[in-house]
């Protein structure tokens, strides 16, 4: 296939060695950065994305907490989550074609775009199944799968000697968001604010 001037072009990943102490890498260009923050970056951003698996206390609100003609049944919370996860699913196969043309930098921007969209749009349209599945279930789904795994190749690619250190931080950040999700989103749910 003829590449012409206006088809994208892959990345070129730019070797990085270590400089001084070991802790800071330096790119050809001679910038140097702390290869720890990465690993900050990368907690951080999986803290975020871990609030998907938070749903379980949106569901209990929705299935029980409503009052009759409005409760959801629990097939209906199910599906929105099955289809976060097969969408997140998508997301991930997405951005790993993306990332051969794109920089990380614009994955994480349209990841905040549609998990943040998502969250938005199904707070402010009413809870009808279908609408929720549509925002929470393929908007955020989606949105955090584009993200998914970029904190993991990239603390892989910033830790070449601690490979399996700095993967296993920036996964811990997932799983701890969706504990710490699950306690905050608790304490705002329209029932424990006293609103029916």
């Amino acid at each position: 296939m003829l590449q012409t001037s206006s088809s994208p072009s892959p990345l070129k990943l730019i070797p990085c060695r270590p400089v001084g102490d070991g802790q800071t890498l330096s790119d050809q260009t001679g910038h140097v950065q702390n290869r720890w923050l990465v690993i900050i970056a990368a907690i951080v951003l999986n803290l975020a994305l871990g609030a998907l698996y938070s749903w379980p206390v949106f569901a209990n609100f929705l299935e029980k907490a409503l009052a009759e003609p409005d409760q959801w049944k629990n097939v209906q919370t199910q599906l929105v989550f099955s289809m976060a996860t097969v969408f997140l699913a998508v997301g991930v196969i997405v951005a790993g074609q993306l990332s051969e043309y794109r920089e990380p930098r614009f994955l994480i921007l349209l990841s905040g775009l549609l998990t943040g969209g998502g969250y938005i749009l199904a707070g402010v349209l009413p809870l009808n199944p279908l609408l929720v599945t549509s925002t929470l279930g393929v908007l955020v789904g989606f949105g955090i799968g584009v993200a998914y795994t970029l904190p993991i190749s990239l603390a892989a690619k910033w830790f070449p000697d601690h490979r399996g250190l700095a993967t296993g931080l920036a996964m811990a950040g997932f799983g701890i968001g969706s504990g710490v999700w699950a306690q905050v989103l608790d304490l705002f749910l329209p029932e424990r604010l006293g609103i029916r």
